[in-house]
C-alpha cells in the first residue's frame, strides 16, 4: 500500500505528510514525513516532489538537505523517513507568458 499524499496535520502525524514554509520569495523549505515499510526512499522522494510541483508550477531547482531512516520499536517496528531541501521555482520571462 502507498503511503497517502497530504498535509502533516495534528491528526495524520503517523501517516506522515508535508510541511513547507517560504524563506524568500520563491523559494521554500520543504519538509515529508513517511513511516511505514522498509523502503520507502523512492515514495518520499515522489511525494516531495509532487509537493514542489505545486508550490512551483513553472517549474524548480532543488537541493536535499537530508533524508533519513530511522528504525523504531516503540509500537511494533516500523520505519520513520524524513526527507527535508529547498525548492527554488524558476523563473518565467515575459517572453514565455
Amino acid at each position: 500500500m502507498t503511503p497517502r499524499y497530504g498535509p502533516l496535520t495534528s491528526s495524520n502525524l503517523h501517516a506522515g505528510g508535508y510541511t513547507d514554509s517560504i524563506s524568500a520569495e520563491g523559494v521554500y523549505a520543504l519538509k515529508y514525513e513517511l513511516t511505514g515499510g522498509v523502503n520507502l526512499v523512492d515514495t518520499i522522494k515522489s511525494h516531495w516532489h509532487q509537493r514542489a510541483s505545486e508550490l512551483c508550477p513553472q517549474g524548480y531547482d532543488y537541493l536535499y538537505e537530508r533524508l533519513d531512516r530511522t528504525l523504531s520499536s516503540a509500537a511494533g517496528q516500523y520505519y520513520y523517513y524524513e526527507l527535508v531541501g529547498v525548492v527554488t521555482c524558476s523563473k518565467q520571462s515575459a517572453n514565455d507568458v
